[in-house]
């Protein structure tokens, strides 16, 4: 958990809506612990991207190469997934034909 020094409080709260950025400082402070105390977040982190891998497999099959970009969902989510989505690069490998299935 980050803590903000007496000086870090003074010098951002002088400054103009320097109370709206501590709030929105604290605010993300503490979705970040909540999200790491959230189940998900033990998982291990290959296994994570495989479900991601998974998922957009699935939105392949469901909405064809045309489909929604669900890659970026999956960034949206926290900062943990957001790392995560992007160190698998084949998540964000342009698509080609090979990759493109006509399931109906």
């Amino acid at each position: 958990m980050q803590h903000f020094s007496t000086a870090h409080v003074m010098e951002t709260s002088a400054s103009p809506n320097g109370a709206q950025i501590l709030i929105d400082e604290k605010i993300r402070q503490l979705e970040a612990e909540r999200n790491s105390l959230s189940p998900v977040s033990k998982l291990p982190v290959e296994l994570l991207g495989d479900v991601f891998a998974h998922a957009l497999a699935l939105n392949r099959y469901h909405y064809g190469c045309s489909g929604p970009a669900m890659s970026f969902n999956f960034s949206y989510v926290s900062q943990q997934w957001r790392n995560i989505a992007l160190s698998i690069p084949h998540l964000w490998a342009p698509l080609s034909e090979d990759h493109c299935y006509d399931f109906n």
